[in-house]
């Protein structure tokens, strides 16, 4: 199934591994490859309901959700954002890459600094006055 890509994109990025910061930045770009597919499967999961196809996005979801609430220990991400919610960020985000690469807004080797960027901006700690 196209999720095992996904999948593999989390290992690949060895996601429990570091801070979790290096780890979202080593997803994306892992993932970058992918995100084509990515996008094709955020298009179709809606289409199809409960079943297989949202099991997977279920068990990709949980990990890149725990490196995201790793991230808030860390002091890295903020907290009075979920963590579900910055990981489902992070991949649509990725496939919204796709899509803007697609149509020729933004050059393909931009697309993973382009997200972190992005991403980073809205789900950084602040600083405390």
């Amino acid at each position: 199934m196209g999720t095992d890509l996904m999948e593999e994109s989390l290992e690949k990025a060895r996601v429990e591994e570091g801070p979790a910061e290096d780890a979202v930045r080593r997803l994306i770009a892992e993932a970058w490859t992918y995100a084509p597919f990515l996008a094709f499967l955020y298009g179709e999961n809606p289409l199809h309901g409960p079943g297989e196809l949202d099991d997977a996005f279920v068990r990709i979801g949980k990990r890149a959700t725990l490196m995201f609430e790793r991230g808030q220990r860390e002091g890295v991400f903020r907290t009075d954002l979920p963590a579900a919610w910055m990981s489902e960020a992070m991949w649509v985000l990725v496939a919204v890459g796709a899509w803007s690469v697609a149509k020729g807004h933004i050059a393909a080797d931009d697309g993973p600094d382009y997200i972190v960027e992005l991403l980073f901006n809205g789900t950084r700690a602040r600083a405390r006055a």
